[in-house]
């Protein structure tokens, strides 16, 4: 599963993608006020109502490793995203991938609703995050209940970096930058 499927659990931070996911010009709170979890599958469209505030980041191949994650805690807040990188090791590939991304994560207290954009329909999902060290365990409650593994974070009081470490060869991350 590539970074921006996984990254749609959590901020969807990461998950397989869901169909019928609700319409951007829907406009609504911009806080985490009603990010409470639900146990069951619903329509994504009523996973939550953040605008997308994010302009779209061009998807940029980096031959180099992948930095180590440092870990950290998100600070609650609204925050975009600012960058997607895939590392692909020394002699791999470098330069724009073609892939477009936007993202919108609204965090509070441990949990997350998160809306995004990344060449189809937008996509909105809520869930709970657990942060321990530089491990990041993401758990979608909607619309469909999901968990995220190999993720690690880079976190600091005005940004954080996801990395998707399930292939050491092709780390994906992306960059979210408080508003």
């Amino acid at each position: 599963m590539g970074l921006l499927t996984r990254c749609r659990v959590f901020f969807a931070f990461a998950c397989a993608l869901s169909a019928g996911c609700g319409d951007e010009s829907v406009a609504g709170p911009d806080a985490a006020a009603d990010a409470a979890t639900d146990a069951v599958p619903l329509d994504a469209a009523q996973c939550n109502a953040v605008v997308n505030r994010a302009t779209l980041v061009d998807t940029v191949a980096m031959a180099v490793a992948a930095p180590t994650p440092q870990g950290g805690p998100i600070v609650d807040g609204t925050y975009v995203v600012s960058a997607s990188t895939v590392y692909t090791g020394v002699g791999g590939q470098t330069g724009s991938t073609g892939v477009v991304y936007q993202a919108t994560s609204v965090n509070s207290a441990g949990t997350y609703q998160f809306v995004d954009q990344g060449g189809g329909s937008v996509q909105r999902s809520r869930g709970t995050f657990v942060v321990s060290g530089n491990d990041i365990n993401i758990t979608q409650t909607c619309p469909d209940p999901t968990s995220l593994t190999y993720t690690k974070l880079d976190a600091s009081a005005t940004a954080f970096t996801i990395y998707d470490v399930t292939n050491p060869a092709l780390v994906g991350a992306l960059t979210f930058t408080k508003l």
